[in-house]
């Protein structure tokens, strides 16, 4: 016999030696064990709750519009997609959970990742609804988690994708393409200020591109290759690869539409109107609809046939 320890699915070690495994041996097991007996319901019960507080933060501000005068049909429709698309991405981690009960034990990056976008979300939802005086630290904090950890969230997301994959993608030419698409548009509002700064039509008051946006871009970049990459190869279950893919098109026309918006507010030029806004929104929210019927009926689960999923009955118990 080796002098290594022994390992449980070894076929020539005796039981009995499997069964002298230390307590320090069993801990991992152990802990695991504990997240598995965790109950999806109870797991899920807190982004329940925020995503009902965000959709009363977007409930009352499509009420304050709808009581002005000055806002059309199609601002109301914006704001209505804005908040659907919100709640919907607050719920990721649910929609998961429906599918693959024990997302938090066999999915943890994945799952990790969509809890962040709900995180943030709840943030967004807490200081608009309450509108907290903080104190200077936790104004910077609360900055600084509204700037960095959607980026964490994306970034988690992808890897947890590459993860349930069991590979990384084998096309860095499309990683390339994307990353220069997305990081492109992100860098396109300040490019375009500063070249009117610099023609004299502007005086430029801001500064450049936000941290945010840059890291944001490089995290969705990171998401939308995984994805296609898994959809060009055909990869099983297709039904899933092919809606988070479709992510890609529709998150384009969202960032396309949106760059003259941030222009206008990077130039302190207001809002350009429902023009600009209801596409982007349109898009955005109907890319957030496709992740989430992709995880909550095709992700991948080995105890679970494609397209099923647990119903609510089940969810809880």
């Amino acid at each position: 016999m080796t002098s290594g320890r022994p390992a449980a699915d070894d076929p020539d070690v005796p039981s009995e030696v499997v069964g002298a495994l230390s307590w320090n041996d069993l801990q991992p097991l152990r802990r695991l064990g504990a997240v598995r007996r965790i109950r999806p319901g109870l797991l899920g019960l807190p982004f329940v709750v925020a995503a009902l507080v965000v959709g009363a933060w977007w409930a009352r501000g499509l009420a304050s519009a709808a009581t002005d005068p000055l806002t059309d049909w199609a601002a109301l429709a914006a704001w209505t997609l804005a908040g659907v698309a919100a709640v919907a991405a607050v719920l990721l981690p649910v929609a998961l959970m429906r599918r693959v009960p024990d997302a938090l034990a066999s999915q943890p990056l994945l799952f990790a990742g969509l809890a962040l976008g709900s995180l943030v979300a709840l943030i967004d939802a807490v200081i608009g609804l309450w509108l907290l005086d903080l104190p200077t630290a936790a104004i910077d904090l609360t900055g600084f988690a509204q700037d960095v950890l959607p980026a964490i969230g994306l970034a988690l997301v992808g890897l947890g994708l590459v993860r349930l994959r069991g590979r990384w993608p084998r096309r860095p030419w499309l990683l390339i393409a994307i990353v220069a698409v997305y990081l492109g548009l992100a860098l396109l509002p300040a490019g375009i200020l500063a070249v009117q700064a610099q023609l004299g039509s502007l005086e430029l008051f801001g500064g450049g591109p936000s941290l945010s946006a840059i890291l944001r871009a490089l995290a969705t970049s990171l998401l939308v290759w995984v994805a296609v990459d898994a959809w060009l190869d055909h990869e099983a279950p297709a039904r899933f690869w092919g809606l988070l893919a479709i992510a890609l098109p529709l998150r384009l026309v969202a960032a396309v539409f949106q760059v003259p918006q941030d222009v206008a507010v990077l130039a302190f030029q207001g809002d350009l109107g429902t023009l600009v806004l209801l596409p982007a929104t349109l898009a955005g929210t109907l890319s957030v609809l496709a992740t989430f019927v992709a995880y909550a009926r095709y992700a991948p689960n080995p105890g679970q046939p494609a397209g099923s999923s647990l119903s609510a009955a089940e969810l809880m118990q």
